[in-house]
C-alpha cells in the first residue's frame, strides 16, 4: 500500500513538472517571436527577456535542471511532448533537429547573459539560409557554462534532404531571410522579399492578452514606432515583388488588417489602409493589376462582413476610443457606405451612432446619393440619422431625399427632415414644407411655421389666411397663434394689412378675452414686419384703439424707430 501511495506521488510530481516545463517553453517561443520582430534594443523584447529569465530560474532553482529532447518535430521533457511543431517550416523543433541537436539542458545558476545570447542564436540559426553557419557552429563559437547540449556526430541522409532545402520549393517561402551580409543569390532575395509575410504570420501567433501586453511594452519608448517601420518594409517590398508573390503578400496584409480590428487597434488599421491607398495610386500609372489589387483590398475592409464586426466591438466595448474607430472608418473606401447605413441601425449607444453618422458625413459630400438612400430606411432612426447627416453636409442636392422625410410617419423624422432643410438653408424647398402647417403636433407646426417666415415663402401666405380666418384660431394655443400671425406679417407684408385690419377693428362680445389676446399678438406681429402700412396701422390703433391696444402699439412703433 505505501508502495503505491509513492507511485501516486511520483506521477503526480512527474505531472506537475511536466506542466510546468510546459508553460515556461511556451513563455520561451513568445519571447523569441519578440526577440525576432523587434530591434534589439526596444523595450518590448528586453522586457520579454528579463520575464523570461525570471521564470526559468523559478524552474531551475526547484527542480535543478530543464532538459528538453529534440525530436525532428517534437520537444520533450521526460519523455512527455511540451512542444510540437504544426509545419517544419518554421518550427523550432525542426530547426534544432536538421542541425543535429538531440538535447538541450539549462541548469541552476542559468545567468541572464547566457539566455539573452541563446535566444539570440536561435534567431540567427533559424533564419539562415544555406549558410554554413547551422545552430551547433553557432553554439560552439560561445562559451556556454549553464547552457549544455548534444548533437549526433553524422546526420543521417534523410535529415540532410531537408537540411539544405531547394529554394524552388513552395513550402520554403516562409523562411525567415538571413540578415548575414553575403551576396544575395536569386533564391535568397525572394526569401528577403518575404519578410512582411513572416512578420504577419508571427503576429497571427499572438493572443489577443498577449497583443494587450505588447502594447504596454511599446509606451515606454514613444519615440519608436513599429507600425511606422512595418509600413515602410511592407511598401518596399510590395513595390519590388513579382505580381504573383505581389498577390500572396497583399493577402497577408488582409489578414494581417482583420487581426488589427479584432484587437481593437483601429488606429494601426487606418494608417495601414491609407498606405496602401498611397501605393495603389502610385501604381495607377505603372501597374494596373498591382492598383486594382490593392483598390480591392481597401474595399473588402468595408465589407458587410468586416463592418458588422466592427458593430459588434462598438456595442461590446464601452470604454472603446470612438476618435480611433472613426479615423479607421474614414480611412475606408466609399463602397461602405450601405453598409455603415445599416449599422447605424445596430448600435446601442447614441455616442457611437454619432459617431459613424460623421463618418457619413465625411463620405456624402462625394457620395450624396448612396447616402441619401438611408431615408428610405424602414427603421424610423436610421431615416432620422440619415436627414442628419445630410443636414449637415448641407448640399441641395439633399433636399429631395428630405422630402421624402418630411412625409414620414414618424414625427421625429418629420422634425429632422425640417432642421435638414434649414441647415441646407434651400428657400426653394419651402414649398415642400407648406403641407405641414396642418401636422398633428404643434412643434412641428410651429417649426414649420418659422422656417416659412424666414425663407419669406410667399405660397404660404394663402394656406396661412386660411388657418388665421378659421372661427377656431382664437382658441389655438398663444404661442402657436404668436408664430402664425408673425409669420403672416413678414411674409404678406403690405399684402396682408387689410386682413390684420379686420382682426384689430372687429368688435368682440363673446370669448373677449381671447379675442383681444389674438389682437394683442396681431399688433406684436405687426412690429416685426418692414411694411410701412403695418407702421401705419399701428400708429392709427396707438391714436384711436383701447388703453391695452394703445399700449401694445406704442411698443411695437418701436421697433420700426430702432430699425430706421
Amino acid at each position: 500500500m505505501e508502495d503505491l501511495e509513492n507511485r501516486k506521488e511520483e506521477l503526480e510530481g512527474k505531472d506537475q513538472r511536466i506542466a510546468e516545463a510546459r508553460k515556461l517553453f511556451d513563455f520561451f517561443l513568445r519571447a523569441l517571436k519578440n526577440v525576432m520582430i523587434y530591434p534589439q534594443d526596444n523595450p518590448v523584447p528586453l522586457e520579454f527577456k528579463k520575464n523570461l529569465f525570471t521564470k526559468f530560474n523559478d524552474f531551475l532553482d526547484k527542480y535543478g535542471e530543464f532538459k528538453i529532447q529534440v525530436d525532428s518535430n517534437d520537444l520533450l521533457y521526460e519523455n512527455e511532448v511540451i512542444h510540437r511543431d504544426q509545419s517544419k517550416d518554421e518550427s523550432i523543433a525542426f530547426f534544432m533537429h536538421r542541425d543535429g541537436i538531440r538535447e538541450i539542458r539549462f541548469t541552476k545558476g542559468l545567468p541572464q547573459e547566457e539566455l539573452n545570447l541563446f535566444l539570440e542564436i536561435l534567431k540567427t540559426g533559424t533564419k539562415r539560409l544555406a549558410t554554413d553557419d547551422d545552430l551547433v557552429t553557432l553554439l560552439w563559437g560561445n562559451d556556454f557554462n549553464y547552457i549544455k547540449y548534444e548533437v549526433v556526430d553524422e546526420i543521417l541522409s534523410e535529415e540532410l534532404s531537408y537540411s539544405l532545402p531547394d529554394f524552388s520549393q513552395p513550402d520554403l517561402k516562409n523562411l525567415y531571410y538571413s540578415e548575414i551580409k553575403l551576396p544575395e543569390t536569386e533564391e535568397e532575395k525572394k526569401v528577403k522579399e518575404k519578410k512582411l509575410e513572416i512578420f504577419v504570420e508571427s503576429i497571427k501567433g499572438f493572443a489577443k492578452e498577449e497583443f494587450a501586453d505588447l502594447n504596454q511594452l511599446l509606451t515606454k519608448d514613444k519615440n519608436y514606432d513599429p507600425l511606422e517601420e512595418t509600413i515602410t518594409v511592407v511598401v518596399e517590398m510590395l513595390s519590388q515583388e513579382e505580381l504573383s508573390d505581389f498577390y500572396e503578400t497583399v493577402g497577408l496584409i488582409e489578414r494581417g488588417l482583420d487581426l488589427l480590428v479584432e484587437t481593437y487597434d483601429f488606429k494601426s488599421a487606418a494608417r495601414m489602409i491609407e498606405a496602401m491607398r498611397d501605393l495603389q495610386q502610385r501604381f495607377s500609372e505603372s501597374s494596373r493589376e498591382r492598383s486594382e489589387r490593392l483598390k480591392g483590398m481597401v474595399e473588402r475592409a468595408g465589407d458587410k462582413k468586416r463592418i458588422e464586426i466592427v458593430g459588434e466591438i462598438l456595442n461590446r466595448e464601452e470604454e472603446l476610443n470612438l476618435f480611433s474607430v472613426q479615423d479607421y472608418l474614414c480611412s475606408l473606401s466609399w463602397n461602405c457606405i450601405s453598409n455603415l447605413i445599416d449599422l447605424l441601425g445596430e448600435l446601442k449607444a447614441f455616442s457611437a451612432r454619432k459617431m459613424v453618422c460623421r463618418v457619413l458625413e465625411k463620405f456624402g459630400k462625394e457620395n450624396l446619393e448612396l447616402v441619401g438612400r438611408g431615408v428610405y430606411d424602414p427603421r424610423w432612426y436610421v431615416a432620422r440619422n440619415t436627414l442628419c447627416i445630410l443636414g449637415e453636409i448641407r448640399y441641395s442636392k439633399g433636399v429631395e431625399f428630405i422630402k421624402s422625410g418630411i412625409e414620414h410617419k414618424d414625427p421625429r423624422v418629420r422634425k429632422e427632415a425640417i432642421r435638414a432643410l434649414e441647415k441646407i438653408d434651400h428657400p426653394g424647398s419651402g414649398s415642400f414644407l407648406i403641407p405641414l402647417l396642418d401636422d398633428d403636433l404643434e412643434k412641428i407646426r410651429n417649426m414649420v411655421v418659422r422656417l416659412l417666415a424666414k425663407w419669406k415663402v410667399k405660397e404660404a401666405i394663402r394656406p396661412l389666411l386660411e388657418i388665421i380666418k378659421n372661427k377656431e384660431f382664437h382658441f389655438v394655443d398663444s404661442e402657436e397663434k404668436k408664430e402664425l400671425l408673425s409669420a403672416l406679417a413678414i411674409i404678406g407684408e403690405d399684402q396682408v394689412i387689410p386682413n390684420f385690419r379686420k382682426i384689430l377693428k372687429k368688435k368682440s362680445f363673446l370669448n373677449r378675452g381671447k379675442k383681444i389676446e389674438t389682437k394683442l399678438l396681431a399688433i406684436k406681429a405687426l412690429g416685426g414686419s418692414s411694411s410701412l402700412e403695418a407702421k401705419a396701422l399701428l400708429e392709427e390703433i396707438e391714436r384711436k384703439g383701447n388703453k391695452s391696444l394703445r399700449e401694445a402699439s406704442g411698443k411695437a412703433l418701436l421697433r420700426f424707430k430702432t430699425v430706421s
